[in-house]
């Protein structure tokens, strides 16, 4: 479960940057921007039933997770990818659920490195 994880993990993140603080501080920044665009289009086609592309902007958006020292958000993009591996949701209810989960797991990120 993505609340077992920590919401931003800086020494991660660091250590993914090689040890250079000002490229982690760099990403976390780009990754912060782009953020409430892509929380905006994950509902978009979380509400527009697109699970294609729902599927491809959660895989996308755990990579840069995972980068950017953000390890319960990277599992709640996982656990979404997960839920529509064949393109279709096998329960939507659960499916949904986890797309709320990762629209929830943004928020939290963005405000715990406000």
């Amino acid at each position: 479960m993505p609340r077992d994880l920590p919401v931003y993990d800086a020494l991660e993140a660091l250590k993914i940057a090689g040890g250079n603080a000002g490229i982690a501080e760099h990403l976390l920044g780009l990754f912060r921007t782009e953020l409430p665009p892509i929380r905006a289009r994950l509902a978009r086609l979380q509400d527009e039933t697109a699970w294609d592309a729902t599927r491809e902007l959660a895989h996308r958006l755990a990579g840069s997770a995972l980068y950017c020292g953000a390890p319960a958000l990277c599992a709640a993009c996982r656990e979404l990818e997960l839920q529509l591996l064949d393109g279709v949701p096998t329960d939507t209810a659960t499916t949904c659920s986890a797309a709320a989960a990762v629209l929830a797991e943004i928020d939290r990120f963005l405000a715990a490195t406000d």
